[in-house]
Formats: C-alpha cells, sequence, structure tokens
C-alpha cells in the first residue's frame, strides 16, 4: 500500500474514535440529554427620548431604556462606572448640566450631582420677601415668563368717587416694579412643560416687606398681571426713592405702619378727598324735657356720608362706569340713536 493511503486511514480511524468519545460523553447513546447552552442577556442602555436642555429638570418620560448596539456594549463594558444604569427612574428629578439630544446614550456626568433644589428662602437676597401671585395665561405673557426673570406688577381695579361708588372709573397702575421670579409653577424644579389654557399660573415674586404687602392687599381690589422687564437699574429712581422704599419697608416691619387704601390713592395719583363739613346737631325737647338729638350734614341728608374712594374689582360695580367691555349692550332707552339702522 501507499504511504498516502495509510496516512488516511489513520487518520479517519483517529476521527472515528474521538467520535464515539464524544457521543458516550453527551449521553446520546444512553438517552440522555445534552446540557443546555448558556444564555447570554443582552446589555441595555438609558437613553434620551427627547431633547433635554442644560438647566432644566428630566422626568421619566424624557428617557428611555432600549438594547446597546455591538459598539455601545463594548464601551459600557470598558467603562461601567461611566453610564447610567439602564432604569427611566434614574433619570428622573436630575437637573441637567449640559444640553443632552435625543437618542444620546446618558452618561452620569450628563446630570449635577443628585440633591433637592435650593428653598424659596435661600432664593432671597437679603432683606428680601417672598410674594405668590397667581394669574392666568393672557396676564402673565402668555405663560412664558421663566425664573430669573424680572417682572412688573400691575393692579387693574374699579375706582369709586366714595364708599357708596355713586360714580366710578376703571384704571391701570402699576404696584411694584423689577421683581425677580424666583420660583415657578410651585415647585423648585425647573421643569419642561406646557402649561394648560384652562388653568392659571402661579409664580413667587422677590419683594421688599413692603412691596410684598401690597401686592398681598391689592389681590381683594382688583386683578394683577405681570409684566416682564428688563434687570433693575441701581440708579432708577436715585437715592431719594430707594431712602423712601426703605423707610416704607421698615415701618410695616416695626409695626408702625399698615397697608390700605390709602398706598393705592397715592400709586393712582387720585387727589386728597374733601374733608366733610361737620354735622349739624338738633336737640330735641318735648316741653321742657329732652327727648334727644339728630344730626344732619349741611345739605340736611341724615348722617355724615361716606368720604373718601373706594377700590373694587372689576365687574362688581356698573353705576357710572366710564369704560364698559365691548360686548357690554347699550340700553335702548338711554341712547334712542343707538342700534339703529340708518
Amino acid at each position: 500500500m501507499r504511504a498516502s493511503t495509510l496516512f488516511g486511514l489513520a487518520t479517519a480511524l483517529f476521527l472515528g474514535v474521538i467520535a464515539v468519545a464524544v457521543i458516550r460523553v453527551s449521553g446520546v447513546l444512553n438517552g440522555e440529554k445534552a446540557p443546555p447552552m448558556e444564555k447570554v442577556d443582552p446589555v441595555m442602555v438609558l437613553v434620551a427620548k427627547t431633547n433635554i436642555f442644560e438647566g432644566t429638570t428630566a422626568m421619566i418620560t424624557d428617557v428611555v431604556v432600549r438594547k446597546a448596539t455591538p459598539i455601545e456594549a463594548e464601551r459600557i463594558k470598558q467603562n461601567p462606572e461611566v453610564y447610567m444604569p439602564p432604569s427611566v427612574d434614574a433619570a428622573d428629578l436630575r437637573i441637567a448640566a449640559r444640553n443632552i439630544g435625543a437618542g444620546e446614550l446618558i452618561k452620569k456626568d450628563h446630570f449635577l450631582e443628585q440633591s433637592i433644589p435650593e428653598g424659596v428662602t435661600g432664593r432671597l437676597a437679603p432683606g428680601m420677601r417672598s410674594v405668590n401671585v397667581v394669574v392666568p395665561r393672557d396676564r402673565a405673557a402668555g405663560g412664558l415668563i421663566r425664573v430669573g426673570e424680572y417682572v412688573d406688577v400691575t393692579l387693574t381695579t374699579t375706582i369709586c368717587s366714595d364708599p357708596k361708588c355713586t360714580t366710578s372709573r376703571n384704571a391701570t397702575a402699576p404696584l411694584a416694579m423689577n421683581l425677580k421670579v424666583i420660583v415657578k409653577r410651585d415647585s423648585l424644579w425647573t421643569m419642561m412643560a406646557p402649561i394648560p389654557e384652562d388653568k392659571p399660573v402661579s409664580f413667587i415674586l422677590e419683594a421688599n416687606a413692603y412691596r410684598a404687602a401690597l401686592i398681598e392687599f391689592a389681590k381683594t381690589r382688583g386683578t394683577l398681571a405681570l409684566v416682564p422687564s428688563g434687570p433693575a437699574k441701581k440708579d432708577r429712581g436715585g437715592l431719594a426713592s430707594a431712602r423712601e422704599e426703605e423707610l416704607k419697608a421698615n415701618a410695616f416691619l416695626n409695626g408702625e405702619a399698615s397697608v390700605s387704601d390709602f398706598d393705592l390713592q397715592q400709586i393712582f395719583r387720585l387727589p386728597a378727598p374733601q374733608t366733610p363739613e361737620p354735622p349739624v346737631a338738633i336737640e330735641h325737647y318735648k316741653g321742657i324735657n329732652f327727648v334727644g338729638t339728630s344730626t344732619h350734614d349741611q345739605k340736611g341728608n341724615n348722617g355724615q356720608g361716606g368720604s373718601g374712594y373706594a377700590f373694587r374689582p372689576p365687574g362688581q360695580v356698573q353705576s357710572g362706569a366710564l369704560f364698559a367691555p365691548p360686548s357690554q349692550k347699550t340700553d335702548e332707552k338711554d341712547c334712542p340713536t343707538c342700534n339703529k339702522k340708518s
């Protein structure tokens, strides 16, 4: 026989012996099943579902968990401590340290250190106070005012010429200027979420003690609105105005002054109300016996009547109003030529 033939037979015999050994070990001849192969779980990763912007707070709806690509799985295998764990809860209420694009693999350094945001007191400048204002969207620049911006607070009210409101008019005036917004939506976190059209927006503003009390008082006298403004200028109003503002705040804090309609009279530039003339007192006698006293004003009316102005929310007073909403109908009896075709 040739050498090549012998080599082929020897090789075939060797492979046959190996095959028999493998079959015996596997237990196939004895009716046994081969052990199952070990299952390898896929690598999961946490990625941004939408764009997350620097300084805003991420929520569980902003991220998603999915299978890692082979390249991503290799990166995580090499540096597992760099990446966020594959759980949407891991990113909930975390503040972004930089912009994160949609679909981007989220790392731990994408967020600031986990902590509760600074409270209201910590956001106030020394000596300042907080005041909460809740207004509809159309009276707060469509609800687009952000934390850190500055606003003017205005009051729209109905001014009555006397407490009985025999005549009245509507007017608007600023209550406080350049107040900083320190909280929005009643939340210490900054959320990227739309504001419902039928819901008001809540803001917490920074003001001195007097202006904060004035805004609180004005809530019962009319309608408030927030108008965005630029940062406060240090020289606004001069030193005299700043000194007067400081005196008002100190007087309020020390219990030496309070906020009343008199403050609104000054803000709306109303002339000082006339002091009523002293009443006329008439003593009544029956015979020689005194039976009582009656008082009349100079015109003969009973009582002295009220003096000063009254402030009421718009819409509560109709008598004598100089301005009315466009939808208000005109009474044909008061205006014979109105609503008539020419």
